[in-house]
C-alpha cells in the first residue's frame, strides 16, 4: 500500500468513500497508467491490439484508453463467468463523431453472434443512440449521446431482466430467454471477430460487478472515478 501522500488526486478521491460492492467487482480499468501497459485494479491481464493505449484525455484520473477505430482495442479470457446471475457493465464513453458512418463497439463479450454464443455488447448506432445486445437480439434506447462529450452507459442484469441506461437514464429492458454466461471472453473496443465497427475515440473508468445489478432505474450518474475498494 502506497503512503497516501504518494496518491494522485484522482487516487485520494477513491480512496475518500469506498464501494459496497467492491467484493463483487470482476474488473476495474482507470486507465491512468499513460502507456500501452493496462492495468485492472482486480488483477486481470489484457491483451493491447493495434495502437491502443492508455494515454487518452480522461473522464476521471490521468489519461483514458485511447483508440483509433481501425485495429484498436484490449481484451482479455480471464474475466470471472457471469453465469447466470446479475451483473453490472457500465462506463465513460467519448466517440471521436457523434454519428458515424458505421456502428461502433464499446465492448463485447460473445463468442459468435447467434443464440448459441452467449454474451452482451454495447454499441453507438449510426443515429447516436445506444444499442445493447444479448447474443444475438437486443434493443436500442430513445436518447441520444452527448456530442463532443463523454457519455456513461451502463448494462445490467437483474433476475433475468435486461437494461441499458445512458447518462443515467433506462433506455429499455429485455427478459430473453434464460442464458449461461460460460466463458471469460471480454473485448473493449471491439467486438468477437475483431474485424469492422472498432471504437473510435476514448472510454475511461470501464467496470465489470458480477453478482450484483447496481441499477434498475434511472440514476445518478457518478461524479468521480469508481472506489478501488
Amino acid at each position: 500500500m502506497f503512503p497516501h501522500s504518494l496518491l494522485t488526486a484522482a487516487a485520494k478521491k477513491r480512496a475518500a468513500a469506498g464501494d459496497p460492492s467492491f467484493a463483487y467487482v470482476a474488473s476495474l480499468l482507470h486507465f491512468d497508467t499513460g502507456n500501452t501497459t493496462i492495468t485492472d485494479v482486480k488483477g486481470l491481464s489484457w491483451t493491447v491490439a493495434g495502437q491502443a493505449s492508455a494515454n487518452g484525455t480522461a473522464k476521471y484520473g490521468a489519461n483514458s484508453l485511447s483508440l483509433d477505430g481501425i485495429d484498436d482495442h484490449i481484451s482479455t479470457t480471464a474475466m470471472p463467468q457471469l453465469g447466470t446471475s446479475d451483473f453490472t457493465i457500465e462506463g465513460w464513453v467519448k466517440p471521436t463523431t457523434i454519428t458515424p458512418a458505421s456502428i461502433r463497439i464499446i465492448f463485447d463479450n460473445r463468442t459468435g453472434n447467434s443464440e448459441n454464443n452467449n454474451g452482451a455488447v454495447a454499441w453507438l448506432t449510426t443515429d447516436s443512440k445506444l444499442f445493447i445486445g444479448y447474443t444475438a437480439s437486443g434493443f436500442t434506447g430513445a436518447n441520444l449521446f452527448n456530442s463532443g462529450a463523454w457519455n456513461h452507459v451502463a448494462f445490467t442484469r437483474q433476475s433475468g431482466v435486461f437494461r441499458s441506461f445512458l447518462n443515467g437514464t433506462l433506455q429499455g429492458s429485455q427478459t430473453p430467454s434464460s442464458k449461461n454466461i460460460n466463458h471469460g471472453n471480454m473485448r473493449i473496443g471491439a467486438g468477437f471477430d475483431t474485424g469492422a465497427y472498432n471504437w473510435n475515440g476514448q472510454i475511461d473508468d470501464f467496470r465489470v460487478t458480477n453478482g450484483v445489478a447496481r441499477y434498475a432505474g434511472n440514476f445518478a450518474i457518478p461524479t468521480e472515478a469508481y472506489p478501488d475498494f
